[in-house]
């Protein structure tokens, strides 16, 4: 299966399974979330999945990457019952062994099981954050890689997610 194919079977699975609780899946694209049905999972509670933004090309009429981030978490805050969101996505370890056309398990190598995208998520307050307020019960969250938060955005999410015991992630050392 592709990746454009495994992003679209991710937002029909997100699309069609209003009794789901939990999902993990390596990536789904905002594009393809833009142009399918609203989520209809909103019982979901854990999510694991990388949200990619595609990348907006110079002379060609695209969705800039500010419209895309913003339609992605508006879908994601609809899911008011979250407790445990990781926007990391996963690799499968046979899938990135192909990749690295190395063995499975090789001594001594430890085997990654993530992968970066090359446009994440920008979560913070300037970029739309706020959106996720609808998460009052999150306990949990995995920005993606490389994610630089101000005083504001930290307060912002104390206040927001009284319950959020862990947050991983972020680039500058601020505690919770």
């Amino acid at each position: 299966m592709s990746s454009v194919d495994s992003t679209r079977a991710v937002q029909t699975i997100m699309t069609s399974c209003p009794l789901l609780e939990e999902f993990s899946g390596n990536k789904v694209q905002a594009l393809d979330m833009m142009e399918g049905k609203p989520w209809v999972c909103l019982s979901l509670r854990v999510l694991d999945l990388m949200i990619e933004l595609d990348p907006e090309m110079e002379g060609q009429p695209r969705i800039t990457r500010d419209s895309q981030q913003l339609f992605a978490l508006r879908q994601i805050s609809r899911l008011t019952r979250m407790e445990r969101i990781e926007f990391t996505g996963y690799t499968s370890c046979r899938e990135l062994a192909k990749l690295l056309d190395e063995p499975l398990l090789k001594p001594n190598r430890p085997i990654l099981a993530r992968e970066e995208p090359r446009y994440n998520l920008e979560l913070r307050l300037s970029k739309g954050l706020g959106l996720l307020c609808t998460l009052p019960n999150l306990k949990f969250i995995r920005l993606p890689s490389g994610q630089d938060w101000s005083m504001r955005d930290i307060d912002w999410a104390r206040m927001h997610w009284p319950r959020l015991e862990f947050i991983c992630g972020l680039n500058n050392r601020s505690l919770f």
